[in-house]
């Protein structure tokens, strides 16, 4: 059974507080939450000293415990190097250059500070009740300023922290999207939007979206960037464009990377094709990539004509 399902009362918070990611906040709702380098996993670290797949913490009957999965780097919990351990209230844990605290939140604690006193309301003589009579607005106004504060401060902390959420609240919040999306598509018709517009950009959407899921960047960036100077306000095309610019610069980092290795290892047929896959992702040859990756390919080009 779900830990966390078993213990509604409590939240689990994961905090970073040390390391490149510091102040990041994680709310955890689902039962299992990994970590590493990678983009698949719950938690993506920018930590280069991380495994790509370094740890996970499983939520099990006897509470929340977390194992190394990295065959290299070490991982510190409450200061002692281990493979796993328990988690409790204020664990720590460190992983690379990274140090995460765990903790275990009361829903009283998450969201509500102890009540003030506000003087002046007790019994007293007629005339100091007369005259917190006439203070009795007063008196309205502050609570009402102290409970806007509170609320604006816990809005705020949520704000702040990542939710993990496990596939039944992302199926929630996909729900959640469509009927939005919904609800946008009336205000756009209530404001007379052109319809042809829109049309013509869900056409360029959905094939962006197509080329996306099959690893396509370049093109499905192409296809977002004309859906919205068709229609600025589509939100779907906007949010996919961010992802495949994203996408386009993890893999030029990737290739990058494997050319420089390929060079190192004196694979030269390797490093060219890497560095030629750079060139012509960034196409501008006055972009300092484009640049570097023009001067290694020149390096391999002329090592392997060279026979070395």
């Amino acid at each position: 059974m779900n830990q966390l399902a078993a213990r509604p009362s409590y939240e689990y918070i994961l905090k970073i507080v040390r390391g490149p990611d510091k102040g990041a906040s994680f709310k955890i709702l689902s039962a299992q939450v990994t970590i590493g380098r990678d983009s698949d996993n719950n938690i993506k670290l920018n930590d280069k000293k991380v495994s790509r797949k370094h740890a996970v913490i499983k939520f099990v009957a006897g509470g929340a415990k977390i194992q190394e999965l990295s065959e290299h780097n070490r991982m510190a919990v409450d200061g002692k190097k281990t493979k796993q351990a328990p988690l409790t209230d204020h664990s720590t844990f460190l992983i690379g250059d990274t140090e995460f605290v765990f903790r275990i939140l009361s829903k009283e604690q998450a969201l509500t500070k102890p009540k003030k006193s506000l003087p002046g309301l007790g019994k007293s003589s007629s005339k100091s009740a007369k005259k917190s009579k006439n203070l009795l607005p007063v008196y309205f106004i502050i609570g009402g300023l102290l409970l806007f504060l509170l609320f604006s401060e816990s809005s705020n902390k949520k704000k702040n922290t990542i939710e993990i959420r496990d596939e039944k609240a992302i199926e929630e919040s996909i729900k959640k999207n469509e009927e939005n999306l919904k609800e946008w598509q009336k205000q756009l018709a209530r404001k007379e939007i052109s319809s042809k517009d829109y049309q013509q950009a869900e056409v360029l959407y959905k094939q962006g979206f197509r080329d996306f899921e099959h690893g396509n960047y370049e093109q499905a960036l192409t296809a977002f960037q004309a859906c919205l100077s068709i229609f600025s306000k589509h939100e779907l095309c906007e949010r996919y464009q961010f992802l495949s610019k994203r996408k386009l610069d993890e893999l030029l980092q990737y290739n990058m990377v494997l050319g420089r290795q390929y060079m190192e290892k004196n694979q030269f047929k390797q490093c060219i094709h890497a560095f030629k896959n750079v060139m012509l992702m960034v196409k501008n040859n006055q972009d300092p990539v484009y640049k570097e990756a023009e001067s290694n390919l020149k390096i391999c080009q002329q090592r392997f004509d060279g026979g070395f």
